[in-house]
């Protein structure tokens, strides 16, 4: 028992959780200070330890717990050691509950809400070494750009459309600081397709990013100026500062924005219809 106190007073852990954390758990690996742990051992000689893992939502229900691997055993020099998150949580050895498992499988996401991480050293036989350690942390919604002009289906005259289309959008709503990128796209759609057909399968006929703002005039320099009604589906992909796709909590994997349908056509023939 004294061996046992002694060991216990010989390590000390301190837990470091970003609050807001990506909500696609393959980014925490990847991206600085989403989980910091820095175990200090306070003796003399190396120890071997067991990070022992349980990630709980604020309720009290079991999310993930960690698989302890036969003979995987982490080395502990004398004073301090830092682990980052794929240490803490990787989750090739994490097995989650339930319909968490099936939501992780489908987005790689968690559900948004609130959630705890608590971490121990254990040893290999499963005798804790230090006293949990807990940090709360929050998964929030990421609600991507709504575009609203032009609108779903809205007609434009096609002498305006020559000299320039508006397009706005919302600001995408997020937890961090980074300044957004949006993707702006046009495609058109062509007689035999459907939108969504010209969306996955055409070439965008507009295709520029817009840093910050929440508008882009488009000046298309094309010929609608004829008899044909000519149709285009517009989207926004959001990026970060890096490039990387906003993390939503759904099963929106491309950081798309809802489409939307616009149509050019000749002002006589707007006026007939």
């Amino acid at each position: 028992m004294l061996c046992c106190m002694c060991s216990k007073a010989q390590l000390s852990i301190q837990l470091i959780v970003n609050p807001a954390p990506p909500a696609k758990l393959s980014e925490w690996a990847v991206k600085n200070n989403t989980v910091t742990l820095i175990a200090t051992n306070a003796s003399a000689a190396s120890r071997k330890v067991i990070i022992n893992s349980v990630l709980k939502t604020n309720s009290g229900d079991v999310v993930a717990t960690r698989i302890l691997v036969p003979g995987f055993a982490y080395t502990l020099p004398p004073g301090n050691t830092i682990f980052s998150a794929q240490d803490v949580i990787p989750l090739n050895q994490m097995s989650f509950a339930g319909s968490y498992r099936s939501g992780l499988l489908r987005t790689g996401k968690l559900p948004q809400g609130s959630y705890q991480l608590t971490v121990e050293l254990d040893s290999s036989s499963g005798t804790p070494f230090t006293p949990p350690a807990t940090r709360d942390f929050t998964l929030a919604g990421i609600q991507l750009p709504i575009l609203f002009a032009p609108y779903d289906n809205q007609r434009l005259s096609a002498i305006a459309a020559q000299t320039a289309v508006t397009f706005r959008w919302t600001n995408v709503i997020k937890s961090s600081a980074d300044v957004p990128n949006y993707n702006l796209q046009v495609f058109e759609i062509l007689p035999h397709q459907k939108a969504v057909q010209a969306l996955r399968a055409n070439q965008p006929i507009l295709n520029v990013v817009v840093k910050g703002n929440t508008q882009y005039i488009w000046r298309p320099q094309l010929l609608f100026n004829d008899s044909l009604e000519h149709k285009f589906i517009w989207t926004i992909r959001t990026t970060d500062g890096q490039g990387n796709l906003y993390s939503t909590t759904d099963a929106n994997a491309e950081g798309r924005s809802e489409p939307r349908v616009f149509v050019i056509k000749n002002s006589a023939k707007l006026l007939e219809n």
